[in-house]
């Protein structure tokens, strides 16, 4: 944990105990080991300050919104959402600063109702266990933005918001696009960038659930949006599975719109989505990051999958994968694409921070900056708004063909079909 520690710039804890805190000092146990959902900031793009006081303000929303002792709630298909600014937060005492109050969300666990079937009467039975707590039942806190309150990194220990945007300016630059502007899409209107509208929860259930099994929030959202968490408690994978997320696994969800002409083409999605995953932790290929069939991430190189430096023999080991989900809404497609990635896992999980450190051994002249998250996750959202523009513009998957193949891991190519 120590390590992780260091590599997020945090301060690893003394001999304390877990859950103890010292005034004005955060516990980092708690930071790496959540319990519960933490509220949820809304931001957006420093040029672009008026998306994210207007996310949750379109008609259909504001239409099922009730205020309740002074708190702004809206009741969706899966969740409940308590919305709330950064200056007077739901829950916080009169003279108690955002972090102070972020810090007490992180030890006091809320409260659950207790289930039906555990429930007696009778004094002589002992009572049940109690059960895995039901997260999606907890009501979520949204905190907008206030312009009398601005952001401070002490908010977000985990993942420094002003950080990404910075990153996310040079990443942008280095492809001689500009940032923090609006854009057309293919209809005319304007949308903002892909990256630049930004749910961030420190800790969450699902990213993927939030966004796919609340209809309103999914039906009106602006679009892009992106969903980024530092841990998920229920996260999903393929099929049934869960997606497990262990400190220093980048993990993320993005809402799009996708016009229902393009209804034959969904399918390509989580391909170029693994292609910019790939371009933006590995651009030139070195680390050994590759697309397994047809949406794992995996690293091919010396030094994993029980294989060592100098072997000359390549091993492999999953890095990541993605999800998607589509619903037809409104005549056109919304799709919310989940995306999870190690980062700055600590070993025995294979990471890019791990590969970084494999090819500084292997190779020391080709060694480059290790990972960060803010940097990792600035590069992925502009490397995906790039292929995201050249498919809706194509209208299919044509012209990622060579660099699929390129990054494919099978060593048998079969027929693809772009069409």
């Amino acid at each position: 944990m120590e390590e992780l520690l260091l590599k997020l710039d945090l301060k690893p804890p003394g001999k304390r105990k877990v859950g103890s805190s010292v005034e004005g000092e955060e516990d980092p146990n708690l930071l790496l080991h959540p319990t519960h959902p933490s509220p949820i900031f809304v931001v957006s793009h420093p040029n672009l300050l008026r998306l994210s006081p207007e996310t949750f303000n379109a008609p259909a929303i504001r239409n099922k919104v009730v205020v309740e002792d002074g708190v702004t709630v809206l009741r969706d298909g899966n969740d409940e959402l308590r919305i709330s600014t950064v200056d007077q937060p739901d829950g916080s005492d009169a003279d108690e600063d955002l972090t102070r109050y972020l810090a007490r969300r992180r030890r006091e666990q809320p409260p659950q109702p207790p289930a039906l079937e555990n429930l007696s009467l009778d004094s002589t039975t002992p009572p049940a266990p109690p059960p895995m707590p039901d997260f999606h039942i907890i009501p979520k806190t949204l905190l907008l933005p206030s312009t009398s309150t601005p952001y401070a990194p002490s908010w977000t220990p985990l993942f420094n918001i002003e950080t990404y945007w910075n990153e996310l300016d040079m990443a942008r630059k280095r492809y001689g696009r500009k940032t923090g502007i609006m854009r057309k899409d293919e209809s005319g209107n304007e949308r903002a960038s892909v990256g630049d509208l930004l749910l961030y929860g420190e800790t969450v259930t699902s990213t993927q659930t939030m966004l796919d099994r609340n209809p309103i929030i999914l039906t009106h959202l602006p679009t892009p949006v992106a969903f980024l968490a530092s841990f998920q408690l229920s996260g999903r994978g393929r099929g049934s599975n869960i997606w497990l997320s262990p400190a220093g696994c980048l993990q993320f969800s993005l809402l799009l719109t996708l016009p229902s002409s393009m209804s034959s083409k969904i399918v390509f999605i989580q391909y170029f989505m693994a292609l910019a995953v790939c371009e933006a932790v590995d651009d030139d290929g070195r680390l050994g990051v590759k697309v397994k069939w047809p949406n794992d991430i995996y690293a091919e190189c010396e030094g994993v999958g029980g294989t060592e430096v100098g072997s000359g023999k390549n091993g492999l080991a999953k890095l990541g994968g993605i999800l998607v989900n589509t619903n037809f809404v409104n005549g056109q497609w919304r799709v919310v694409i989940g995306t999870g990635i190690n980062v700055l896992n600590a070993l025995p999980t294979t990471s890019i921070s791990q590969l970084h450190s494999l090819l500084a051994g292997r190779s020391p002249e080709h060694a480059i900056n290790p990972p960060t998250m803010e940097s990792t996750f600035a590069k992925i959202m502009n490397a995906f708004e790039v292929k995201w523009e050249q498919f809706v513009e194509d209208k299919g998957f044509g012209g990622f063909m060579d660099e699929y193949l390129g990054r494919w891991l099978h060593t048998q190519v079969a027929q693809i079909s772009s069409s």
